[in-house]
């Protein structure tokens, strides 16, 4: 084999060793980049907001409601009016050229949240194409979120349900102090999310045992067993919940 073949053969391994999963794991980082990124921003833009007008800024420090509001009001006195704030401020005042840097801040934060939406679209379309079971059952940001962690779907499809269960909280685990954790990014779902905090832990177990038979599916089988799973998922928890209703 000559350099021209070595070369040739090298690119091809190299080409062979992309799949479906390493381009969800890169998704899965412009996400958490692109979020990094919107806090700074926020902070910033907040900050600035802050020196102009202190006395509206304190009751702003939630970012939603920062952005909701100053979206709609930013001039002092109709900002006053709506929160009921002092409209002698102590602040420094800003020329309506500064004021429009605040403008311009949100509208980046906005630009970027559609971003953040439109990549976590693209990922639910790619788990929900490959891994449809675990898209049905797990959602697809969460199954993004662990193959992220474990490094493949094959690999989480070798962990038990047990691991699964608490993948995410690797940075936790060995503080001293620290009860070993219930739950990991299967926290996000929305049976543990909505679920009473003293039944957290076992949601969280259910959802794990029943997300992982998902992914063992999608990667042994291929089958389509995923109202099979959902349904002992539900009845599962209705045992939990002592079947009361309203929890999906």
């Amino acid at each position: 084999m000559d350099n021209r073949d070595f070369i040739i053969e090298a690119k091809r391994a190299i080409k062979d060793k992309w799949t479906v999963d390493t381009l969800i794991k890169r998704l899965v980082e412009l996400v958490d980049q692109t979020s990094k990124a919107e806090n700074i921003l926020f902070k910033a833009v907040y900050d600035l907001f802050f020196l102009y007008y202190p006395e509206a800024g304190i009751k702003l420090e939630e970012k939603e409601r920062f952005i909701e509001e100053i979206k709609n009001y930013i001039d002092r006195d109709d900002i006053s009016k709506h929160l009921g704030s002092p409209k002698e401020s102590m602040g420094y005042d800003l020329t309506g050229t500064y004021i429009e840097v605040i403008k311009d801040g949100l509208k980046e934060i906005s630009d970027i949240r559609l971003l953040i939406n439109s990549i976590e679209n693209k990922i639910d379309d790619l788990i929900n194409k490959n891994y449809p079971n675990s898209y049905a059952v797990l959602t697809g940001m969460i199954t993004a979120r662990l193959i992220s962690i474990a490094g493949s779907m094959q690999e989480l499809a070798m962990m038990p349900s047990s691991k699964i269960q608490i993948l995410g909280t690797e940075s936790t685990m060995f503080i001293k102090g620290r009860r070993t954790p219930k739950y990991g990014v299967i926290f996000k779902h929305k049976l543990v999310q909505s679920a009473d905090d003293n039944l957290k832990g076992k949601i969280a177990k259910v959802v794990a045992s029943c997300g992982t038979l998902a992914i063992k599916t999608d990667i042994f089988s291929k089958e389509d067993k995923k109202d099979a799973i959902l349904s002992e998922l539900n009845r599962r928890v209705d045992k939990i919940l002592g079947n009361r209703k309203g929890h999906r």
